[in-house]
């Protein structure tokens, strides 16, 4: 590749990054020169380093075992409250049973 395709692919690419970026994520990667340097700062905000992922997911498995399915709450508003708890989880990287996710599911409901 020449450096007009470079410089064209790379645009593209980062182009392709950004459009799906809130508006708060997109400005502290729009200096980003290069995709792989905007990648690598999203990385960084995403999952951040070791100390913050294992606090992230004590966080977050609190609030899956924590949670509980009001009187009133609809069934399908708790289950994606629920799911996205668990996505959460796992986006971050841990892995969670689906054994235990049924187990807390069914503790949690009135």
């Amino acid at each position: 590749m020449d450096g007009k395709e470079n410089y064209s692919s790379n645009a593209k690419e980062k182009n392709s990054i950004l459009c799906g970026l809130t508006n708060t994520k997109f400005f502290k990667v729009t200096h980003c020169k290069y995709v792989k340097e905007t990648w690598d700062k999203l990385q960084s905000i995403y999952k951040g380093d070791e100390k913050v992922k294992i606090t992230k997911v004590q966080i977050h498995k609190g609030k899956f075992k924590s949670s509980n399915m009001d009187e009133d709450e609809n069934i399908a508003t708790f289950f994606l409250c629920v799911d996205n708890i668990v996505n959460t989880i796992k986006g971050i990287g841990e892995t969670i049973e689906e054994s235990l996710i049924v187990q807390e599911l069914l503790r949690s409901l009135p």
